[in-house]
């Protein structure tokens, strides 16, 4: 018979422990990121949207968040972007350390479109899209948030994983062993 005040001192004990652990691993993970420079995704921008400006602010003010910008891209005269469109092919077959690309997606054609979503299925990064409206909504894109900003993202597959690719070849393998051996051993010959 457990007393009603060692459950409630357990209960205490583990969120303080869960708690502590979780703020430690936060700033940890926070000075790894600014001051070591360690866990940063390398990023592209492309395009020059209120919603893409509103990303590159993101990504250059907040270095805590783990982003490095590598590159803006849009069909601009300004010369604050890295290039245009076209340019941003050029790049990204040249710096194939690339983990994300960010898109906004009304500014772009439906072959610029598909030409990056090819280009992160073969070299295994992943592609957002920075919407021109927040009522944009699709059950086949993941919707995530940067700060208020929504981004669009085409959700992973989770045999896309080496690790799972693994473990799916194993399970076939000892499936298909054990309906030998245990069913057509006897189906066969009845057969």
């Amino acid at each position: 018979d457990i007393q009603a005040f060692t459950t409630l001192k357990y209960l205490v004990y583990s969120f303080s422990l869960i708690g502590t652990i979780k703020l430690v691993s936060y700033f940890g993970l926070k000075t790894y990121r600014s001051y070591l420079k360690g866990n940063v995704r390398r990023v592209i921008i492309i395009g020059k949207g209120e919603g893409a400006e509103e990303l590159k602010q993101l990504f250059t003010k907040r270095k805590e968040l783990g982003y490095a910008l590598k590159g803006v891209f849009a069909n601009s005269e300004n010369q604050k972007f890295t290039g245009n469109i076209a340019d941003s092919f050029t790049f990204l077959d040249q710096d194939k350390s690339i983990d994300e690309i960010y898109c906004a997606i009304d500014e772009l054609t439906e072959k610029q479109v598909n030409d990056y979503v090819k280009y992160a299925e073969i070299n295994h990064c992943n592609i957002k899209f920075i919407p021109k409206t927040n009522k944009l909504l699709t059950k086949r894109l993941k919707t995530d948030y940067y700060n208020y900003l929504p981004v669009l993202s085409m959700p992973e597959l989770a045999l896309n994983n080496e690790f799972n690719t693994f473990i799916k070849r194993v399970f076939d393998v000892v499936f298909a062993l054990l309906m030998i051996v245990l069913v057509l051993s006897w189906l066969t010959p009845l057969l």
